[in-house]
């Protein structure tokens, strides 16, 4: 009987220990998980304050042109314009326009000359005007343009020559 007490005893410490490392090791799963949820909402704080001083630094880009200038260029409209937005500049094709500012490397704002009204346009819709003509700002467009009448004269050249040869046979 004292032997039955004794394993009895034994087996009851044997639990209490099993059930206090059930403990311990619940305790630390409880403390590995707030860790874990700490360590998360800390990176989306993080990526949240990053998010919004990129969109911070995004606005204030957008705020603040590259060029803050009259410039009183005048420009001529290579092609019609018709606004998109409120805000935006209408045009039609042969008006002159002032640029006023250069909002970015593809919008500028200006004025149309013919109709006095201001606003914001793509910059690919003008040329600088000289003498009252457009004159191509982009002198690689404008060595490709003089490229491709120099082979449409070479063309018509042999076509001349071609024509002439098939006359003489004839």
């Amino acid at each position: 009987e004292e032997r039955e007490q004794a394993l009895a005893r034994e087996k009851q410490e044997q639990e209490e220990r099993e059930q206090a490392l059930a403990r311990e090791q619940q305790e630390r799963e409880r403390e590995q998980q707030e860790q874990e949820e700490r360590e998360r909402v800390e990176q989306e704080e993080r990526e949240r304050a990053e998010q919004e001083e990129r969109k911070r630094a995004e606005q204030e880009e957008i705020a603040t042109p590259i060029v803050q200038q009259d410039s009183g260029k005048l420009f001529l409209a290579v092609y019609s314009y018709d606004s998109e937005e409120a805000g935006d500049l209408e045009f039609i094709e042969g008006d002159e326009i002032k640029v006023l500012e250069e909002i970015d490397e593809n919008w500028w704002r200006g004025e149309c000359v013919r109709t006095g009204q201001t606003g914001i346009f793509p910059c690919n819709y003008v040329e600088e005007s000289v003498n009252g003509t457009a004159a191509s700002v982009d002198t690689g467009k404008a060595a490709e343009e003089e490229a491709e009448r120099a082979r449409a004269a070479e063309e018509e050249a042999e076509r001349a020559r071609a024509a002439e040869e098939e006359a003489e046979r004839a």
